[in-house]
């Protein structure tokens, strides 16, 4: 997993819905976007292009083990 998938699960903590996940989701986006745009030296388009597909994998591992497993970590209860 990674870098970015920890940072995630740190910030979604536990008691976060699905809009406020993708509120985070997109602040988090825009912060490190923003980081990367204005770096000094300036950072490539190639390690630009990189870590943002390893932001939105990370983003796409955190709901899928959401999914799973829930925010706890234990299997979700399925009615």
């Amino acid at each position: 997993m990674n870098r970015y998938f920890w940072l995630l699960m740190r910030f979604i903590g536990d008691e976060q819905n699905a809009q406020e996940r993708r509120d985070i989701y997109d602040r988090a986006r825009t912060a490190f976007l923003e980081q990367l745009f204005n770096a000094d030296p300036p950072a490539s388009d190639a390690n630009i292009s990189y870590e943002r597909l390893a932001f939105e994998e990370a983003v796409r591992t955190v709901e899928a083990s959401i999914a799973r497993w829930g925010q706890h970590g234990a299997p979700v209860e399925r009615g």
